[in-house]
């Protein structure tokens, strides 16, 4: 089994993060979204959208930098191109 790449170990904690937020209504255990919550309207495109405000901020809290969620989308881009490059 290969070792993950840096970037994957993250992906892996954030996913697991993401998990912890979010859980069906048959489980249990105490949570802050269902998913039910994210089946009706336009619930689930509300939550991508603060999905974004949240990685502005925190770009911008590492960085010390003032990115809007459009330039922090422009650097998100650079970083999947730089991120397919490497996987050639």
């Amino acid at each position: 089994m290969r070792e993950l790449k840096k970037n994957e170990q993250y992906a892996n904690e954030i996913l697991t993060a993401m998990n912890n937020l979010i859980h069906d209504e048959e489980n249990q255990t105490p949570c802050y979204i269902s998913t039910k919550e994210l089946s009706e309207g336009d619930n689930l495109t509300e939550f991508f959208i603060g999905y974004l405000k949240a990685g502005t901020l925190m770009f911008n809290k590492f960085t010390g930098e003032e990115k809007n969620n459009l330039e922090f989308t422009h650097i998100l881009n650079h970083l999947c191109v730089q991120d397919l490059l490497e996987k050639e």
